[in-house]
């Protein structure tokens, strides 16, 4: 029997829902296992200390002082309301100062050809560093090609770095900062 359906009969063991033949079997694997046993006395006891405490009742009151703490419900509703027509109006005020300058573009045909002269431009501008980048790529190729274990020592580099970060992280972080280390298992 494997850990996983041990603890599954554990539960329904605690839960009062396990068979003779099942109870049989979890007892079987239990004198055998010692972490299966140590966690069914953990569970034990945690299932204990959950029945010997007392039953809480709530104050009289509870209800009554929970929904005084919520929020209103109206004062969400125009809280929302108002943001919503705040993001409107954000988005209508540019709208329409593009629609405005459209009207001066179409009414005004020397603004058309100063926007021509600039979009040409932008686009020689960006052919050209299309075309740069593309040279830059190829040469990086060629260089690649001839040197192979290029690429290979910067991911080692890469690597090496990566690892020493998450050492130094590890060894000043407070959540590490003298901890004790114990690898030894409690059994019984």
């Amino acid at each position: 029997m494997d850990h996983e359906q041990s603890y599954a009969l554990m539960m329904d063991a605690l839960d009062g829902v396990i068979s003779n033949t099942e109870q049989e079997t979890l007892n079987q694997h239990l004198l055998i296992c010692n972490d299966c046993r140590y966690e069914w006395e953990s569970l034990q006891a945690i299932d204990f200390l959950f029945m010997e405490a007392p039953m809480v009742e709530p104050p009289p009151n509870f209800v009554q002082t929970t929904m005084a703490q919520l929020p209103n419900y109206r004062l969400r509703v125009w809280t929302a309301s108002f943001a919503y027509l705040f993001l409107l109006l954000g988005g209508l005020i540019p709208a329409l100062g593009m629609g405005f300058f459209s009207w001066q573009l179409v009414t005004q045909p020397v603004l058309v050809g100063v926007i021509g002269q600039t979009a040409g431009e932008l686009l020689r501008i960006g052919q050209i560093l299309f075309n740069a980048f593309f040279q830059i790529m190829g040469s990086t190729g060629d260089l690649l090609g001839q040197y192979p274990a290029i690429p290979g020592m910067l991911f080692i580099m890469l690597g090496s770095i990566a690892l020493w970060i998450s050492i130094y992280e590890r060894a000043f972080s407070p959540q590490w900062a003298f901890a004790p280390i114990n690898n030894n298992r409690r059994s019984r």
